[in-house]
């Protein structure tokens, strides 16, 4: 019974480069949210302009080297896989599709970072302006959004069958 159970099930074959990369993807989610649902919104608590650039500094620097870093790595490991996919998979549409739509998100994402997040938080470092935090709280979402599509893509290329033994 065991040897027939055993049989019928399928197994997901990832290879390294593929599950370093969803690992990592995982991970840069999570330092995404953290940043729109924690750091920012908690600058919001802040009502003095000396103290909300302070923490802006501060949390800025952290941020760098917990999820922006990471990010980096991650859009390189990316564009690696959209160049050299993996060789051991068995529809390459799907995974060369999931591989460039969330190579895309994340050049969406890194786009609004520089167009639009970075001139603000470089403004809230020298003003302290809540009101400017609360428009990144808005602006963010965009990042937010596309973190999460890139990530959804990324789940679909691991579990939707494609690498599947």
């Amino acid at each position: 019974m065991q040897q027939h159970l055993a049989s019928n099930m399928s197994h997901i074959l990832l290879p390294l480069d593929l599950a370093a990369y969803a690992l990592l993807s995982s991970y840069c989610l999570c330092g995404c949210l953290t940043e729109h649902f924690s750091v920012f919104r908690g600058w919001l608590a802040i009502h003095d302009c000396a103290q909300l650039k302070a923490l802006q500094t501060a949390s800025g620097h952290g941020v760098l080297f917990t999820y922006v870093v990471p990010k980096a790595i991650l859009t390189a490991m990316n564009a690696y896989l959209v160049m050299r996919p993996p060789l051991s998979q068995t529809n390459r549409e799907v995974v060369d599709g999931s591989l460039q739509f969330s190579l895309a998100m994340l050049g969406i994402s890194w786009a609004s970072s520089f167009l639009v997040q970075v001139p603000l938080q470089l403004r809230i470092r020298e003003t302290g302006d809540r009101g400017l935090v609360a428009r990144l709280c808005k602006t963010t979402w965009l990042r937010t959004i596309t973190m999460c599509l890139s990530v959804c893509s990324t789940c679909w290329l691991v579990f939707n069958g494609s690498l599947r033994a």
